[in-house]
């Protein structure tokens, strides 16, 4: 199934440790970003998330409970396996 590169770049950003989070809902995603000269919180919009999840190449760590409230969501295997078969196939090219 092809993604696009901004979905790459999301699954790339979480295999360097960057946190994401998706509404219980799954309608909105969201990367949490730090300024590091103000030292405030600058979320930035992942609308990617939404069908990394459908594809189960990510999953919420845990359950969500309200449908309005955001939570942590992680790669699965699945998500390893396919950035892993597709930085392969980058390299290639």
């Amino acid at each position: 199934m092809p993604y696009s590169a901004t979905s790459l770049a999301i699954l790339r950003s979480m295999r360097d440790k960057h946190k994401f989070l998706l509404r219980g809902d799954r309608s909105h995603g969201c990367e949490i970003r730090y300024n590091l000269i103000t030292k405030q919180r600058e979320d930035r919009s992942a609308l990617s998330l939404i069908p990394l999840e459908r594809a189960g190449l990510i999953e919420f760590v845990s359950e969500p409970l309200d449908p309005k409230r955001y939570y942590i969501v992680r790669m699965t295997k699945k998500g390893i396996e396919f950035l892993e078969e597709n930085d392969i196939h980058a390299q290639k090219t």
